[in-house]
């Protein structure tokens, strides 16, 4: 959804930013993962929402349902791009292609649902901000059709298959933790634990992917000028 209202170059540092604070506190990725984790989550999610959605409007499914289907997928193609690293990388644990579907397995309960609930949540923020202040977003945003779908019926019923999906131990604690025991790098503990703040978290996110837009607009107007176009 970012990606789509202010372009992909400017997601890119927010992005490594909030990364960056989960692998110091919260041992969620690592230092040494985070170049792919900044390009999966900060580049190829947002370039693949972005394309998928100039692709729908080209055909003319420019409504509101066509944004749900673009951010969702969006969401999902990070997933599917993990599973593909994770599969080059650990080829010598297993093979690559069996790797490759095992990660995704891992993520379907959780992630399938998640990702369509992100795609619909997506859509009623561009949908409220295009009634509201549609000079935030960019035209194709600020004009695309509303949708006939029950889109209320839609979100409960995605929530509660997430909210039922948080009982599932996920990829985590599964396809990642037993294939690094198998690596012989098993996850270590974060260098400084916060994780029972969740408020502190939400915060110290909140903070971090503020001084990512600075940083991706400073960026901006020394390499690129100020070019709205993603």
């Amino acid at each position: 959804m970012f990606a789509l209202i202010v372009g992909v170059r400017r997601i890119v540092w927010p992005t490594f930013f909030v990364l960056l604070l989960q692998t110091l506190f919260f041992a969620h990725g690592g230092l040494t993962t985070l170049g792919v984790n900044t390009l999966s989550l900060g580049l190829f999610g947002p370039l693949f929402t972005v394309s998928l959605w100039s692709l729908l409007r080209k055909i003319g499914f420019n409504s509101s349902l066509g944004l749900a289907f673009a951010c969702g997928m969006g969401g999902l193609s990070v997933y599917i791009i993990d599973a593909l690293v994770l599969g080059m990388a650990l080829s010598d644990v297993a093979g690559p292609v069996t790797t490759f579907f095992g990660v995704l397995a891992g993520f379907a309960p959780v992630q399938v649902p998640l990702s369509v609930l992100e795609g619909f949540v997506s859509m009623r923020i561009v949908r409220m901000l295009s009634e509201r202040r549609g000079d935030l977003l960019p035209k194709e945003l600020a004009t695309f059709r509303k949708s006939s779908v029950p889109i209320n019926a839609v979100l409960v019923f995605f929530i509660t298959m997430g909210l039922s999906g948080c009982t599932y131990e996920g990829i985590d604690g599964t396809v990642f933790g037993e294939t690094a025991e198998l690596a012989g790098n098993p996850p270590t503990d974060s260098i400084v634990d916060l994780s029972q703040g969740e408020m502190g978290l939400a915060m110290s996110i909140l903070i971090l992917f503020g001084f990512g837009f600075i940083a991706g607009s400073s960026w901006q107007r020394l390499f690129v000028g100020d070019k709205d176009a993603p």
